[in-house]
C-alpha cells in the first residue's frame, strides 16, 4: 500500500469497509438548453444529498463529468464513464426516464441491482449511525 493510500485510510477512523453503500442516481442530464442541463444537474444533487442523510454514498454522474464536453469528451465518452460507475455501485436510484437513464436501469436488471425510483422507498441504510459517530482526521 502506498504512502498517499495509507493516508486515506487514516483520514477515516472507525467506518468499518464493508460499511459503505454506493448509489448511482439515474437522472436526466443532456439538454441543449443550458438552464434545462443545470435544472437536471440540481435535480439529481437534491436525489444525491438525500441518499447521504439516508446513509449512503451517490454517485452523481453529472457532478462527475459536469462540463466535461467542453473539454473534448464525448456523450458516447460520458456514457461510457458512467456504465463503469454503475457496476461498481451497490443499487441504483432511477429519478427520471430518458435514453441514457433507461439504459442504466436495463443494465443495473441485469446486474440484479435493488433499484429505487423514490427517496421513500429507499430505507436508512443500516450503518447509519455508524457514520454519523465517524471521526474524521483532518490533519
Amino acid at each position: 500500500m502506498g504512502v498517499s493510500e495509507q493516508r486515506g485510510l487514516e483520514m477515516v477512523k472507525g467506518a468499518p469497509s464493508s460499511t459503505v453503500h454506493y448509489v448511482y442516481v439515474a437522472s436526466k442530464c443532456d439538454d441543449p438548453n443550458p438552464a434545462v442541463y443545470e435544472k437536471n444537474c440540481v435535480e439529481a444533487l437534491k436525489v444525491g444529498i438525500e441518499l447521504v442523510k439516508k446513509g449512503y454514498v451517490p454517485f452523481i454522474p453529472h457532478m462527475a463529468l459536469h462540463g466535461c464536453y467542453q473539454f473534448g469528451l464525448t456523450r458516447q465518452d460520458a456514457l461510457l464513464v458512467g456504465l463503469l460507475w454503475l457496476m461498481r455501485c451497490d443499487a441504483l436510484f432511477y429519478h427520471v426516464s430518458s435514453p441514457g437513464t433507461d439504459g442504466e436501469l436495463k443494465i443495473a436488471k441485469e446486474l440484479g441491482m435493488p433499484i429505487f425510483d423514490s427517496l421513500d422507498e429507499v430505507p436508512d441504510s443500516k450503518y447509519l449511525d455508524i457514520w454519523k459517530g465517524l471521526v474524521v482526521d483532518e490533519k
